[in-house]
């Protein structure tokens, strides 16, 4: 197996793991808030579907920014959010593209690509391996959080903030707004 079959896999099972911690899920769960202090912020509103469309966004970004030459804009990822947030279905629709679409970026890629360096984000460099490995543990990452969150999160009716407001409020000042 050679090691971009590895990371092909490893991403396959994180994402894996975020999906089935989603599954099962009514709008009411993935809408509630768990009990945050003021101070608190987990990247996301805490929810569920937040969770979900950080994801969902990060997955656009990192993938346009390192492999499409910034063919979406961080303002396009936030129009993106802001059509999904409407109901948690929308918002899984949305993950699954964004998971597409960030296979699709680095589908390209054999070994000797690797370890050269695309663009990043925040306007540095980083390795190819190393923008594909943190998307993949970003994935794993969250799918332990929404499994605690389905656990302390009482149900809502009310949609939870914006997701899309999150973005255009904090990466308004990065390099590919």
């Amino acid at each position: 197996m050679t090691t971009v079959e590895v990371l092909r896999e490893a991403a396959a099972d994180a994402f894996g793991q975020l999906a089935r911690a989603c599954e099962g899920l009514a709008q009411p769960q993935a809408w509630g808030l768990p009990p945050l202090r003021p101070e608190e912020w987990l990247n996301t509103d805490g929810s569920v579907h937040g969770i979900v469309l950080h994801v969902a966004g990060g997955k656009k970004a990192f993938g346009s920014i390192a492999f499409r030459g910034g063919e979406l804009r961080w303002r396009d990822i936030a129009d993106e959010l802001e059509a999904a947030e409407k109901t948690w279905e929308t918002a899984r629709t949305y993950l699954a593209e964004a998971h597409r679409y960030w296979l699709d970026s680095w589908a390209h890629l054999d070994g000797e690509g690797l370890r050269a360096e695309a663009p990043h984000f925040s306007g540095q460099r980083w390795p190819v391996w190393r923008i594909v490995q943190t998307v993949t543990l970003h994935d794993a990452y969250h799918a332990g959080q929404v499994a605690l969150v389905r656990a302390v999160a009482p149900p809502s009716d009310m949609p939870p903030p914006s997701a899309a407001e999150d973005v255009r409020t904090h990466c308004c000042e990065l390099p590919n707004w």
